[in-house]
């Protein structure tokens, strides 16, 4: 798969830093595949600490794609108030897992 070479490329290893990637096998979480209304393969969806979904990407790309669909999530104001993906975070964060 083309997405596998970008995966785990370094670039894409380095802005995934700032985030916790999780792979939902679609046919085993049907309702949560549902709920977050993937349609296509490869989906991308960023969530938030409190869960709720704040952005969603379908499709693959190249690795400089990946990284700017990352920097997407992480500031999708374009503020520069919050780090580069790979940067150190200092905002405060919590965990809470999805059901």
């Amino acid at each position: 798969l083309e997405f596998r070479r970008v995966l785990f490329r370094s670039e894409a290893k380095q802005a995934l830093d700032a985030f916790v990637p999780v792979y939902i096998d679609s046919e085993q979480q049907v309702e949560l595949t549902t709920s977050n209304e993937v349609r296509a393969y490869p989906t991308f969806i960023c969530f938030d600490t409190d869960g709720e979904s704040i952005g969603q990407h379908v499709g693959g790309g190249s690795v400089d794609d990946f990284v700017s669909m990352l920097a997407n999530f992480h500031d999708p104001a374009g503020n520069d108030s919050a780090p580069a993906p790979g940067s150190a975070d200092p905002r405060p964060t919590e965990t809470k897992t999805l059901d």
